[in-house]
């Protein structure tokens, strides 16, 4: 049972799409009731952006096990066209690190694959837990980070990256401008081609309990103000 702290619980049957939701709060979007299979086979991008566009402020995006492979990132900017505005308080969350994967789908022969998931400034309290993000690259790709997030008062919590082409995580804002409040917690890295973990114009970030394999650059790092 995946849970989100003391706000929702999800408790669901056999079916993928036959379950039972309780929870108090957020508004619960499963991205297999959009019609993404997590087969790891089909491209589940269209999926699931028309899931995205059905959130709102103080909602949580929902994969169950599976292998959800995508053709572009998730973005969570207005200004690419899959949500409306930008969001706040809301959760992406899997059932585990290994058990619900977001793998960006490369193509063909190349070496890069893609950052999974943006969110950018303008949004703010993101909490991802409980999946792993692929970015599928087998070398190094400047700017292709496993994700990118810039929105203040987020938590990462029990989410594993791999085969990232930068950046494992991009945490922070890259233009000399400062966020306040991210923290990372319990996270796993592996196979990065840069840094691991990177603080990027945070104010007041924690990082605690966090394993980091396979780093080509620093394991975790920090830029400016922390």
């Amino acid at each position: 049972m995946p849970t989100g702290g003391s706000k929702y619980a999800i408790l669901k049957k056999n079916s993928t799409t036959n379950y039972d939701v309780s929870f108090y709060g957020p508004y619960i979007v499963n991205v297999k009731d959009y019609g993404a299979t997590g087969n790891g086979v089909t491209d589940d991008k269209t999926a699931i952006y028309a899931a995205m566009a059905a959130m709102t402020d103080n909602s949580c995006l929902y994969f169950p096990a599976g292998v959800y492979l995508i053709s572009n990132w998730l973005s969570f900017d207005p200004a690419d066209g899959i949500v409306a505005s930008s969001l706040s308080n809301i959760t992406i969350m899997g059932d585990g690190m290994g058990v619900s994967t977001i793998k960006f789908q490369r193509s063909g022969s190349a070496l890069q694959g893609g950052v999974v998931i943006n969110i950018p400034y303008t949004c703010s309290e993101f909490n991802l837990r409980n999946f792993t993000a692929d970015g599928n690259c087998i070398a190094r790709v400047p700017g292709q980070s496993g994700f990118k997030l810039a929105a203040s008062g987020s938590v990462v919590r029990n989410v594993e990256v791999i085969n990232a082409g930068q950046f494992s995580m991009a945490l922070g804002r890259y233009d000399g401008n400062y966020i306040t409040d991210m923290s990372v917690i319990g996270c796993l890295v592996q196979n990065g081609y840069a840094d691991g973990i990177n603080f990027n114009c945070v104010q007041r970030g924690l990082i605690l309990g966090n394993e980091v394999n396979q780093s080509d650059d620093d394991c975790i790092r920090s830029e400016e103000h922390t």
